[in-house]
């Protein structure tokens, strides 16, 4: 089993958008997929709730039981967890890097969030586990090519 963790302290950064469609996506391929609810506002639990169709599976959790949620679901053979990160909430994002085999760090490709991703990007580090950063709602690429906003961004990113 794996596990996908969403961490951004930063509000509207796109984790759980980014999160249901990464599990919808896993489970159209054929994997067994539970989506893992963190977040107090539960906004992937009212997705799930308003889907017609049952998968992936969804569960709400938090830091303190988050260990046992992987636990039980790697016995009833999840081949892939998501898990979606509340902002602000330090203790469940620390426990969620450091249970989950891989971090992805939504951020817009904005000058005001991208300077916010630096506590995510520090607590990740601090755990020592694997993250990447990914670039969400950004604008279309032009047959020109990228924007110069997302270009602007990944050289940002890259220093």
């Amino acid at each position: 089993m794996k596990s996908l963790g969403i961490i951004a302290q930063k509000g509207g950064a796109g984790k759980t958008t980014l999160g249901i469609h990464l599990a919808v996506r896993a489970g159209l391929d054929g994997l067994k997929v539970l989506i893992v609810d963190m977040d107090p506002q539960a906004s992937a639990t009212a997705w799930w709730q308003r889907r017609e169709q049952v998968l992936p599976a969804l569960i709400q959790a938090d830091g303190k039981s988050l260990s046992s949620v992987l636990a039980k679901a790697k016995i009833e053979g999840y081949q892939l967890l998501v898990i979606d990160t509340a902002p602000h909430s330090s203790f469940d994002a620390i426990s969620c890097a450091r249970l989950a085999d891989k971090i992805l760090i939504p951020t817009r490709p904005a000058v005001l969030d991208l300077d916010a991703i630096g506590t995510t990007t520090e607590l990740v580090t601090d755990v020592g586990v694997s993250a990447q950063v990914v670039l969400n709602a950004s604008p279309p690429a032009t047959r020109f090519g990228e924007t110069k906003i997302v270009t602007e961004a990944r050289q940002a990113l890259s220093t």
